[in-house]
Parts: C-alpha cells; sequence; structure tokens
C-alpha cells in the first residue's frame, strides 16, 4: 500500500476501510515492526513489514480523525483525509521516538497524533489571519482580468500572473468563502457543545510529554476503577478516562471553574512530579543518606463538595503506600495542600469541614493503617477556608459609561482584588442601600486598569448604580490584598478589622506614594 493510492479517497469511512484492508496485522507484530523502526528507520524494514506497519498507523490516526470531526466535514484548508495524509510524512520520524517500554504503540500512536494535529490547526489558525491580504489581491487580479478579456480568468492564469501555485490559489479561495481555517475554538459534535480544541487530547509539541500525560490517566483509570462506583467516583471516571468537560465534572463534583483553571490537566501543570520521578527522586535521596520523607501536594482549588477532598486525599494515600513498597522509605508526613472553598455565589452550599475531616480520616484508616503507616502526619493548608468569607472590599462607584454596554467605573481595581481578572472568579456585590431593589440592569463593574480583564463583574444583574453608591464586593478576605500588585502605579487600600462589639480598627495603612518609590535608589 501507498499512500498515493489513498489521496484519491475522499471519505473518511472509506479511508478508514481501505487502511483496515491493508493493515493486515496484529498489535503484537505491529508493536515488533515499530521498535525495528524506531532503531534504525522505516526504510530499514522489508517492503510488506514497512507497508503494514504504516498501514496500521495511518489507521490510528483515520480514527482519531473521525472522532474530532465526526466523519462530517469542516471548515479546513484540508480535508480530513489530508490531514492523515500529512501525517505520513513526518511517522518516521514519529517511530524513532518510539519505546515499547513506556507505551504501547496505539496509545503512542494516538499521542503523537494528537500532537501533530493540535499543532497544524494552531498553525492554520495563525496562517488564516495573514490570509486577508492575498484575499484582496485576487479579487483585484481577478477583476483586472475580468475587465482585459471579459471573462472570467483561468485558474492557470490566476496564478501565472500572481505567481502562486496550485495549493496557495485553493488555500486562498477557500479564505474568501470563510472555510480557510479550522480553529481550535470553532464548534464540534452533534449538539455544538464542545470545541475542536476539546476533542484533541495534547496540549503538548512533544510527543514524549504527551505519551507520559496518557499513561498517568491509564493508571488513573486503573485506580478509579478499583473505587466504589458512587456519584462522585463515577464522574471523575467519565473525566478523566472518558475525556468529558472538565466544567460538566466540576458540576457534578463540586468542584469550581477556578479550581480547575489552577489545576488544569497533570501535563499542563508546572507543579509536582511525575510518578517516576517520584520514585528515582527517592532512591537517590535515600542513597544520599535521607531517613525521613514527606510528600507535599497540591490536590485541587476552592473545591465545593464535601466528597472531593478526600477521594482525591484517598488517592495520594495510595500512592505514599506505593513509594513505600517499592522504594523503602519511611514517609513521615503528607501535606494535602488546601483546595477546601467557600460559596462564592450566595445559592452555593457551605462545606461541610467536619465531614471533609471525616472522610479524610476514614481514607486514612483504610488506606495508610494497614499498611503500617498509621505514623504518617497529616497538613492542610485551608487559608481560603478560613478567610475567604470574612473579607469585604468597599469601593465606590465613580464614573458610568454607555457604549456598546453598560459599564459602572469603580475606585478599586484589580490591585485590590486580582481573582476575577485572572481567574474570572465570581464576588458577590451589594449595592448599599439597594439591598432590596430589584436587579434589574446589566452592568460591567470595572476598574481603572489598563487592562480589559480589570472586571469586578461582567453582565451582572444589578440594581441601578448612580454615581457615588459604595458597592460592597463579598468574600475577599482571602486573595485579596496578598495578591494585589502596583501595576499602572495604583496603591493598595487600607484594611480595616470589624469587632465583636461593633467598633472597628485600622489593622493595615493605605499605601502612599512614598511607599512606591521608598525602593528606589536615586543616586
Amino acid at each position: 500500500m501507498s499512500i498515493e493510492n489513498l489521496d484519491i479517497v475522499t471519505s473518511i469511512q472509506n479511508y478508514i476501510a481501505e487502511l483496515e484492508r491493508t493493515a493486515n496485522v496484529s498489535g503484537g507484530e505491529a508493536t515488533e515492526y515499530a521498535a525495528e523502526a524506531s532503531r534504525s528507520g522505516l526504510e530499514s524494514l522489508p517492503g510488506e513489514r514497512r507497508e503494514k506497519l504504516i498501514s496500521y498507523c495511518l489507521l490510528i490516526a483515520a480514527k482519531r480523525v473521525r472522532a474530532v470531526t465526526g466523519g462530517s466535514a469542516v471548515r479546513s484548508d484540508m480535508e480530513p483525509c489530508d490531514w492523515v495524509n500529512e501525517f505520513y510524512f513526518c511517522l518516521d520520524r514519529v517511530l524513532r521516538r518510539f519505546d515499547p517500554d513506556r507505551a504501547s504503540l496505539p496509545t503512542y500512536i494516538s499521542a503523537a497524533f494528537d500532537s501533530f494535529m493540535k499543532s497544524y490547526l494552531a498553525d492554520c489558525d495563525i496562517r488564516g489571519r495573514h490570509y486577508v491580504a492575498s484575499v484582496n489581491q485576487l479579487r483585484r487580479k481577478r477583476e483586472q482580468l475580468f475587465m482585459l478579456n471579459s471573462c472570467e480568468p483561468s485558474d492557470e492564469l490566476l496564478m501565472k500572473e500572481l505567481g502562486w501555485g496550485q495549493l496557495r490559489l485553493r488555500n486562498v479561495r477557500m479564505a474568501e468563502s470563510g472555510s480557510a481555517v479550522i480553529r481550535l475554538n470553532d464548534p464540534t459534535g452533534e449538539d455544538g457543545d464542545a470545541t475542536v480544541g476539546d476533542t484533541i487530547v495534547s496540549d503538548e509539541p512533544g510527543v514524549e510529554e504527551t505519551v507520559e500525560n496518557k499513561i498517568m490517566l491509564g493508571k488513573m483509570r486503573e485506580c478509579l476503577d478499583s473505587l466504589p462506583d458512587d456519584r462522585n467516583k463515577a464522574a471523575m471516571i467519565r473525566c478523566i478516562v472518558h475525556g468529558e468537560s472538565y466544567g460538566k465534572i466540576g458540576e457534578e463534583l463540586g468542584a469550581s471553574k477556578e479550581g480547575f483553571q489552577v489545576m488544569d490537566t497533570p501535563g499542563d501543570s508546572k507543579y509536582g512530579f511525575t510518578t517516576q520521578q517520584l520514585y528515582e527522586g527517592f532512591k537517590k535521596l535515600k542513597a544520599m543518606g535521607a531517613k525521613h520523607f514527606g510528600l507535599h501536594s497540591f490536590l485541587a482549588s476552592n473545591t465545593i463538595s464535601d466528597d472531593y477532598y478526600p477521594t482525591l486525599a484517598g488517592e495520594l494515600f495510595e500512592l505514599a503506600v506505593e513509594l513505600k513498597e517499592k522504594t523503602g522509605c519511611h514517609i513521615k508526613f503528607i501535606n494535602l495542600s488546601g483546595g477546601v472553598g467557600v460559596p462564592y455565589r450566595p445559592e452555593q452550599r457551605k462545606n461541610d469541614i467536619a465531614a471533609i475531616g471525616a472522610g479524610v480520616k476514614e481514607q486514612y484508616e483504610k488506606i495508610l493503617v494497614p499498611a503500617g503507616m498509621d505514623d504518617v502526619s497529616i497538613y492542610t493548608e485551608m487559608g481560603r477556608f478560613m478567610l475567604a468569607p470574612h473579607g469585604l472590599l468597599v469601593t465606590r462607584a465613580i464614573h458610568e459609561k454607555h457604549i456598546y454596554k453598560e459599564y459602572i467605573g469603580v475606585d478599586a481595581c484589580a490591585a485590590n482584588l486580582m481573582r476575577p481578572a485572572i481567574y474570572g472568579a465570581y464576588h458577590h456585590i451589594t449595592v448599599m442601600g439597594k439591598e432590596t431593589e430589584p436587579c434589574d440592569h446589566k452592568y460591567d463593574v470595572v476598574g481603572s486598569l489598563c487592562e480589559n480583564s480589570d472586571k469586578f463583574a461582567i453582565d451582572r444583574m444589578l440594581p441601578k448604580i448612580d454615581r457615588g453608591d459604595l458597592l460592597v464586593i463579598h468574600d475577599t478576605g482571602a486573595h485579596g490584598f496578598a495578591m494585589g500588585y502596583n501595576y499602572n502605579g495604583r496603591l493598595r487600600s487600607a484594611e480595616i478589622l470589624l469587632k465583636e462589639d461593633g467598633s472597628t480598627k485600622m489593622i493595615r495603612r493605605a499605601e502612599t506614594i512614598e511607599d512606591y518609590f521608598a525602593t528606589l535608589i536615586w543616586d
């Protein structure tokens, strides 16, 4: 089978059928051929082996295309079958990096193709914007030639006059019709409830990183499948294993949108190590004389479920047992980090911290105690849970603007509360003196920084706000002043403590211009 024979096939389903016919090889045989190709390249394989391996790999890629497109046409400068054809030309390079000890061949090829496709589509997204000038050039030339010859110019004449090749002319024509590129945020799926980017697993350009992520996900599948099939754990399986959206899983588990933004996927997170790196690190430190070890994790951020935190703690406890058994290291403590959230929206329930603690204890007794690890100390970092509900940002409406939207400008900004700007986080807002009035006006409540993300609320329904009104922004006791900064030379505000007897005390003065310049050296 040669790639040329497939060029004429336009239907992805027919394409797959043709590949299935020619890829007459078992997974074990294909892996053997791929291992040989990794050592000396595709061309080193005998003809029949080479063609079978190529068909096997392209079949995996074609099925991924079908999964992304649903078998239907999408807006692109390449047909779905063309994506596979393009992947063919980098297959030798991909196979040279295959390691059968790290991943199965289907997993590896799938990850490599995901990475290739994501990179290609991102490139299309950029190139598509650059076609604007070419579209205008084509239109002018076509009109010019029509006026000269009184007929539509042929493709050959256009290419000659413009100095373009056939592919360039095709792409520009598709750009002219609005179909030149497929963008990562283009809707896909039966209901249009996902994007093309969502359907492609890998965000990483490197194949090894992508494969590592898939291996990790496989291990998580094994772990999760062994758990009781209650509502929360079943939802986790659907998200992690079957690729359902983080938003959907968040609704079921009670993990906030912010939490997923902070944590993202394992391959995209800057935190921590891979499991293999932990094993290697523990062994090296033990060999260097270390006697006691600990695990410090970042499990989650702002969860709003009593079940989520104990479940993740259980997974960490199981990892600790594995580390002890495989390395012989004494694990003295486990820091579960923070992650227990607060109800930023009035309609949300509060976490039951006692129930969460009981859930963690249950996991401890079920996993660590039987493993002889009942001496492990447990630490947590519950700053948000303790502080967030007990802080308010009080600001005054000083501007209003009526353009495409209704804007209310206040005398605070992201220097005072950064969470909405960087996370899109929700903070409830009360307009003082208008608590009982109907929320019948839609506003963006914004600060004064020269960043469009400097907004405390977007399309928020509030009572009518007049200049001079005081706005109270709730639940700012955590990630408020501590996250503040002096961008645009903005100074952070004072902090006032409300005492139990109703009196107040300033516990932090407002910054001054002298503070701002205090660290400058003028000499």
